[in-house]
């Protein structure tokens, strides 16, 4: 079986990307192969819409939204999607995705609840491709804000989950918001090389996905003092690690580590060192978990981290940094029987996704039998174009470059 998965984020400098996105890798590869089919796992990463071409695409677009005819701007509209998925992904994908038996679309973290409706269409410009010629398309191990349902970056979600064959979101609130299945992030089935060390003696300091370089800032001078009150070493280990760069002296003063990059193989052996996480990565907290260390967590760009301390033993959420030596009290692994409880939180957890992938698994039996489905009809490209407005395709204008309106 020929599989494509589409924004791979192994390749990306965060330690939590590469945690989730290698281990879902991993249980692809096992789950859905056997030996009269085995698998061919192609992956390929997503690359942000940054660039003045991916302007350029929605710029020259606009014809396609304001074309009098509802076959001609069909046309047009799939013709646009592939220019803008070549962009978003690269002709090797786009290649690669045409003629895959199944796409399976990673959302990961990718959209915000600050993010727009072009952002949305950045990211599912080529799952969206999928799905309009008729490749089958799971979706799994990402969660999509919470945006009302009259939204239309819900709705533009929606459209595109509808079209797919399988969907599993990683938290309950996002799976039950999407009326999806739940499957817990797969980050929670890596597999460790070591266990929790016999020494614990730093706090685990991170930042937060979108928090201001104030409030990373603000987070860890707390996490200094929960080090100062417990004698514990701080130990810096995060994406966004520039934002701490005012506090590096302070955390070198209390004889700490402030570590700029590191292998998986690396981190598990720091973080296994640890007897609290302080700060806002949300994979981070999944990695500490895996350790036996508890978190105490901000919230950031989406409810993810409210999912954690909901669904999880020994990981709790700050509403401040002044409440933070509060919260970690709550967490601290001195209590009795910590440990045990959040064994047995993760334990639930990983018996929850070994139940989706299966069911994932079961879905994708049939492909490798028989035709190939039907691709959704040309309504389904007209609710898309509903969704845009002309102000998604003059916000490039002139020159390719966004300006926000």
């Amino acid at each position: 079986m020929n599989i494509v998965l589409l924004n791979d984020t192994d390749g990306r400098e965060n330690i939590g990307c590469r945690l989730t996105s290698s281990t879902l890798k991993q249980q692809i590869r096992a789950t859905f192969g056997s030996p009269l089919t085995p698998v061919s796992l192609s992956p390929f990463p997503w690359y942000f819409g940054k660039g003045r071409k991916t302007g350029n695409v929605w710029r020259n677009g606009l014809g396609t939204f304001l074309s009098a005819s509802r076959s001609s701007q069909t046309d047009r509209f799939i013709a646009w999607l592939t220019q803008l998925a070549r962009q978003e992904y690269g002709n090797d994908a786009v290649t690669a995705t045409m003629s895959t038996d199944l796409a399976i679309f990673h959302p990961e973290g990718s959209i915000s609840n600050y993010h727009d409706a072009s952002r949305i269409i950045n990211l599912l410009s080529l799952p969206l491709l999928a799905c309009i010629h008729g490749i089958s398309t799971f979706t799994m191990n990402g969660t999509f804000p919470i945006y009302p349902s009259h939204d239309r970056r819900y709705q533009i979600i929606q459209t595109f989950l509808r079209a797919c064959r399988f969907v599993a979101l990683r938290d309950r609130i996002a799976a039950g918001h999407y009326g999806v299945t739940f499957m817990p992030d797969s980050a929670i089935m890596h597999e460790l090389s070591t266990g929790p060390a016999a020494s614990r003696p730093y706090v685990l300091i991170t930042t937060g996905a979108n928090l201001s370089k104030r409030m990373n800032v603000e987070v860890a001078k707390a996490a200094l003092r929960f080090c100062d009150d417990h004698q514990l070493k701080p130990l810096v280990l995060t994406k966004k690690h520039q934002d701490l760069k005012a506090i590096r002296a302070d955390v070198l003063h209390r004889k700490g580590q402030f570590i700029e990059q590191a292998t998986l193989q690396e981190a598990e052996t720091w973080i296994a060192q640890c007897a609290l996480h302080i700060g806002g990565r949300y994979h981070m907290a999944l990695f500490s978990l895996l350790l036996d260390v508890p978190s105490v967590l901000m919230m950031t760009n989406t409810h993810k981290n409210r999912w954690l301390a909901e669904e999880f033993n020994g990981i709790a959420l700050a509403t401040t940094p002044e409440d933070i030596q509060e919260t970690a009290t709550s967490v601290f692994g001195k209590q009795d029987g910590q440990a045990g409880r959040m064994r047995e939180s993760l334990q639930k957890a990983q018996s929850c996704f070994h139940q989706g992938i299966r069911q994932a698994s079961n879905a994708a039996t049939p492909l490798t039998l028989g035709p190939r489905p039907s691709p959704p009809h040309a309504d389904y490209c007209q609710a898309l174009i509903r969704q845009l407005r002309w102000t998604d395709f003059v916000q490039y204008w002139p020159f390719g470059v966004r300006i926000h309106l």
